[in-house]
């Protein structure tokens, strides 16, 4: 997106990492990536991978049990295709808003009415700005997390590298 590092900036980079990459991504594939970036520095890939538990104030639940409870999926992502698959079931409804969606009083009042009693889960980011609009108990969220593809030892040696050198 826009408001990500553009490539140029991999001049002033001591390690790069290629985020949301298929787990798939085979050698060719990276070998393409790297140079068209351009550069002589580390580079990771790394993909989107979520977490195993939903989670409201006070409340987690397991993705394995609520995956299979009816609930209001809602996202206001770019691509929340991923995030619908992950969690979906036969009889789930879903929401998708615009990314960086501001959520008003009407959009506030459909999300509760779609819902009823049913649990909702958004993404992390859509919590941070729904939560003060819709009742905790109801309102769960599901965190993403960064897997490395490939090295990820490698990583992590340069990384306490860094470290220690602070």
């Amino acid at each position: 997106g826009n408001l990500r590092e553009s490539r140029s900036g991999a001049k002033r980079s001591d390690v790069i990492i290629v985020t949301k990459c298929p787990e798939t991504i085979s050698e060719t594939e990276r070998q393409k990536i790297i140079k068209k970036i351009g550069v002589n520095r580390p580079v990771f890939f790394s993909a989107i991978a979520y977490d195993d538990c939903v989670y409201a104030e006070g409340n987690t639940i397991e993705v394995s049990k609520i995956r299979h409870c009816d609930k209001l999926l809602l996202a206001g992502i770019a691509k929340p295709k991923p995030f619908f698959d992950y969690l979906q079931h036969q009889n789930d409804m879903m929401l998708t808003f615009p990314d960086h969606h501001y959520f008003n009083e009407t959009d506030i009042r459909n999300i509760q009415l779609k819902a009823g009693n049913l649990p909702i889960i958004t993404t992390e980011k859509d919590y941070v700005r729904l939560k003060n609009d819709i009742p905790r108990a109801q309102l769960f969220y599901l965190p993403i997390k960064t897997s490395f593809i490939f090295e990820r030892e490698n990583f992590d040696k340069m990384i306490l590298s860094f470290l220690q050198k602070i």
